[in-house]
């Protein structure tokens, strides 16, 4: 964002050092898992105020999760929130579940009766979209395209379009 958007919201560019020495809830909202995400580690929480909450709603490879243990129990930062952690379905005697500024709820945000709904019409819709002859709108990965096509061709008889030329 330019200079003049962030002073619009209200916002300024900062670093991760700097979020992390003055927020007072930092929220997790990386895809990790990719070797490009930055973990935070022992000197990201050591930095954060005594008084902030940290939130990891996306996945857990972007917390040291030992680093995580030893800053709750030193009461390094004020509490915890995750619906991830490295072991799932979270073991019953996981070291974070013995903290009341703890809360972990089960990976299952997609879950919900909405989001069930959702997800069923989309599925719905894209394979209306491919038995009328059109590619659908909501495919991520172009890459599988071919082998989708070959492997519709065998169940369906019949081929979806190719891909428009990039």
């Amino acid at each position: 964002a330019s200079e003049a958007d962030l002073k619009a919201r209200g916002a300024r560019k900062a670093d991760l050092m700097t979020i992390l020495r003055e927020a007072d809830v930092v929220s997790l909202h990386g895809l990790g898992s990719d070797g490009n995400s930055r973990k935070l580690g022992a000197d990201d929480l050591a930095a954060m105020k005594p008084t902030a909450l940290l939130i990891n709603t996306a996945r857990p490879d972007l917390i040291d999760e030992a680093a995580l243990i030893a800053a709750i129990a030193a009461k390094r930062i004020a509490g915890f929130a995750a619906d991830v952690l490295n072991q799932e379905p979270t073991p019953t005697d996981h070291p974070l579940l013995a903290y009341d500024n703890v809360i972990i709820t089960p990976h299952v945000a997609g879950v919900s009766d909405g989001a069930l709904v959702g997800v069923s019409l989309y599925i719905a819709e894209q394979f209306i979209q491919i038995l009328n002859g059109e590619i659908p709108p909501r495919l991520l990965n172009h890459a599988a395209w071919p082998a989708y096509q070959d492997r519709f061709e065998r169940v369906m008889g019949f081929r979806p379009p190719d891909l428009p030329k990039r």
